[in-house]
């Protein structure tokens, strides 16, 4: 995740894209319907989408 963070533009995005795609892969894989699967690693992925704009704003 750590190497993620230090990303900018367009290898962030796919970056995100990528893990996203695993996590999926990983939770179907393991019997997980797709539909909650993409549904928990939505929710994961706006959990840490809050906590990058958290700490954008205690940088400002």
């Amino acid at each position: 995740m750590t190497e993620i963070l230090k990303k900018n533009g367009e290898q962030a995005n796919q970056a995100w894209r990528d893990m996203a795609k695993d996590l999926l892969q990983q939770l179907v894989g393991r019997g997980i319907a797709v539909h909650l699967a993409e549904a928990e690693v939505r929710s994961l992925l706006y959990a840490a989408l809050a906590e990058l704009k958290k700490a954008d704003a205690r940088r400002a």
